[in-house]
């Protein structure tokens, strides 16, 4: 038990804390981002999950933990890498700046620009902050110098995917096989080789894999959406469980969540997402470590508070964030939100038992929505994302 006295001891140097992200209270439901875990993000249209994923998992680590120690791959079916960029220069003109814009205004779509005063920001978030985490490309969209994420645009289905993190893995380490005695077709006893561990030239590093979202990748052969989706899951655990990697997983819920019954009880005031609204796939939840929901009661009208919050107060930007199962921590556990899909802007809400700290909250948050696009200079401007 050699490997485990060594897992053990790295834990008492603090080895094992993992990574810190920016809202804290999420990191202290889950004890931060760790290695080898697999995470699962679920909601309907329009509960800001992609841009959730981006801000906890990528942006905030990036900013509060060493660069070098991230390795990120990250399939994104759905939004271009193009698309991405222009979002992720929203969220650093207000992290590094504190000037409200949306990937809209960068790309100055219909009557939205950025102010001309502003266009040496666009060249010194890409500088400091894009290219560091996407890499450099030329004109043609070739990559010419590596980030610290492997941004893949192609579909690709889950064997694909498999193969393709296992060669990932051999350019960082060596994997270790066991032989091992099997019987073939023919009843003739022969031995084979079989994947048991790896040795990675960079033991610190978080090896993390983002696929957004599961349902949008390439289907196997004469597979159902479910069978993929399975498929996929299967393969998640071995490359964890071999590899260290850990998997961001984003899907989308079913529509039981709308279903008269649910919606109608208490007004729709507790309502969430269950662990079987996972849509298309029930694998994905049971095999994952966390599952974790958000949900915007701003799609069901008839709900005016929900838990402990007026909507009307938020201004459509309130979200609940739900995990709902979890093999390492407690759960279920419930938490509220305040986000900005224009900039991936995410902060958590006090509890309104907390009259201080929650009417702060709602006075600084009252000050962001006012905000112009103006730089501002006052460190004590709301939210804060992080201390960099």
């Amino acid at each position: 038990m050699e490997d485990f006295l060594i897992k053990f001891e790295q834990g008492l140097k603090g080895e094992n804390k993992g990574l810190r992200s920016g809202l804290k209270e999420v990191c202290d439901a889950i004890d931060n981002i760790q290695k080898e875990t697999n995470y699962v993000i679920m909601g309907q249209p329009k509960t800001f999950k992609t841009k959730f994923t981006d801000t906890f998992f990528i942006h905030y680590p990036y900013l509060m933990n060493d660069p070098a120690i991230l390795d990120y791959t990250y399939y994104s079916f759905e939004v271009s890498r193009i698309k991405k960029t222009a979002e992720w220069i929203a969220f650093y003109f207000w992290n590094d700046y504190k000037i409200k814009y949306s990937a809209n205004h960068i790309m100055c779509k219909g009557d939205k620009k950025i102010r001309p005063e502003h266009i040496k920001y666009v060249e010194e978030i890409l500088t400091k902050r894009i290219i560091p985490l996407l890499g450099e490309y030329d004109k043609y969209g070739n990559r010419i110098k590596k980030g610290i994420i492997d941004f893949i645009e192609e579909k690709d289905n889950p064997t694909g995917i498999y193969h393709y993190l296992i060669n990932k893995a051999k350019s960082n380490g060596e994997i270790i096989y066991e032989e091992y005695e099997t019987v073939n077709d023919s009843e003739t006893k022969v031995k084979k080789q079989r994947m048991v561990g790896f040795k990675d030239n960079e033991p610190k590093k978080y090896r993390m894999v983002i696929v957004d979202h599961v349902r949008l990748m390439k289907r196997e052969r004469n597979y159902s959406m479910k069978e993929n989706i399975d498929k996929y899951s299967e393969y998640t655990i071995s490359l964890r469980n071999i590899f260290k990697y850990s998997f961001i997983d984003i899907i989308h819920s079913n529509r039981n969540i709308s279903d008269n019954d649910r919606t109608a009880t208490n007004s729709g005031r507790y309502l969430k997402p269950q662990t079987d609204d996972v849509k298309d796939s029930g694998n994905l939840a049971e095999n994952c470590n966390y599952l974790i929901a958000l949900f915007n009661p701003y799609n069901y009208p008839n709900i005016q508070m929900h838990y402990d919050y007026m909507l009307k107060d938020w201004l459509g930007k309130y979200r609940s964030l739900h995990i709902l199962t979890a093999r390492d921590t407690e759960a279920p556990k419930d938490l509220f939100l305040v986000g900005d899909g224009a900039n991936g802007m995410f902060k958590c809400i006090p509890h309104p038992t907390d009259k201080e700290k929650f009417n702060e909250f709602k006075n600084k948050f009252k000050d962001y929505v006012n905000l112009s696009t103006s730089p501002k200079q006052d460190t004590g401007l709301p939210f804060p994302t992080s201390s960099m």
